[in-house]
């Protein structure tokens, strides 16, 4: 369930980051983008996107778990408990 969250949570950053709703004209000037143009994504690559905002949030799911069992397992060889 975390994992859905954080992946949708990341979606709709990326979509805000990348649209005109927060930079506005400033992203438009660097980026060259003529919004016209480029207004619309196309569906398949929306769909990309969070497939791959899903596996970003799932390693990283699996890489604070085994960091946290490793710290555990130090804790347990060295006899600290807090």
């Amino acid at each position: 369930m975390a994992v859905g969250v954080a992946a949708i949570v990341a979606f709709v950053i990326g979509a805000v980051w990348n649209s005109s709703l927060l930079f506005g004209e400033a992203l438009v000037q660097l980026t060259a983008i003529v919004p016209a143009v480029d207004a619309a994504m196309p569906a398949a690559q929306m769909l990309a996107e969070l497939v791959r905002v899903l596996i970003v949030a799932t390693v990283l799911a699996l890489v604070l778990r085994i960091a946290e069992y490793l710290d555990s397992g130090a804790e347990r060889i060295s006899g600290r408990n807090g």
